[in-house]
């Protein structure tokens, strides 16, 4: 049966003011952020009259689940908050410097991605559970943030940039000053044009001496640990080689028997 629309009003489910369609058989769906509901108020209630709607705050929603195609266990999606339902929809909050959740992504089984509520006022994925300290581990996503974490027994500090790659570089500079407190910051990113690029990036912005971009045999975290290469990933951070942009020689990459060879003797000119 076909339905007629009504009007738009805001959504309670994200932060649009006007992209919740109401039709006349009492459905309402987001044109933002995909939210559907039955059972909607259909009457034209004249635009000044009706009472403004404050979107919701995201809820954790799911279960904390094994993720066998993942390889991801229980334990690790508890410790970072991150839920699945009875759908196949997973659920990565995020929170502001409150510890309070201010946006979620959402993942959809047909590997589609929505946000709810607003990611302009979250951190890093995880940054809630950090305080600043020796070493920080900076991924491309939540399911490798996730995979780096399980490997190094959830005790490692990891994040991830909620935007992947291409919002990788906004994301550090708004999290710099939080990030500049560790003594050594790690860009584990992936292993593609993409992500070479974003962790150089993204490293050319910190304070000289902290940064470190790691260098995988695959892809990214999650495949390492699909492979069963755990041992490998982990030792990936230890083997990343600090940030130095193009032409700065290191004094350790010198070596002084060189600096200690005279200039070799040009050819004489007769005309001195």
């Amino acid at each position: 049966m076909s339905s007629n629309y009504i009007r738009k009003e805001a959504c309670v489910a994200c932060s649009s003011s006007d992209a919740f369609a109401i039709y006349d058989d009492g459905h309402g769906y987001c044109f933002s952020c995909h939210h559907y509901e039955k059972n909607v108020e259909t009457t034209d209630v004249p635009k000044q009259q009706q009472q403004p709607t404050k979107p919701q705050t995201p809820a954790l929603r799911g279960d904390y689940v094994d993720l066998p195609q993942r390889r991801l266990y229980e334990k690790t999606l508890r410790k970072f908050s991150y839920s699945i339902d009875a759908e196949g929809k997973h659920y990565a909050p995020y929170y502001d410097k409150q510890g309070k959740v201010v946006a979620q992504k959402v993942r959809t089984p047909d590997k589609e991605f929505y946000v709810t509520g607003d990611l302009n006022k979250a951190g890093l994925f995880g940054q809630q559970l950090w305080s600043p300290g020796d070493r920080l581990v900076v991924t491309e996503g939540e399911i490798d943030c996730l995979s780096y974490a399980q490997v190094t027994g959830l005790t490692w500090q990891v994040v991830s940039v909620p935007n992947g790659a291409s919002g990788a570089l906004k994301t550090i500079r708004k999290q710099i000053h939080w990030i500049e407190q560790f003594k050594e910051v790690v860009f584990l990113f992936d292993q593609d044009e993409p992500g070479n690029k974003a962790a150089r990036e993204c490293a050319a912005i910190l304070k000289p001496g902290i940064a470190k971009i790691a260098k995988l045999p695959l892809k990214d975290p999650n495949e390492m640990i699909m492979a069963g290469r755990d041992a490998e990933l982990k030792n990936a951070i230890y083997s990343a080689q600090p940030y130095r942009p193009d032409g700065i020689v290191a004094g350790e990459d010198i070596n002084l028997a060189d600096v200690l060879k005279g200039v070799p003797k040009g050819l004489d000119i007769p005309y001195l």
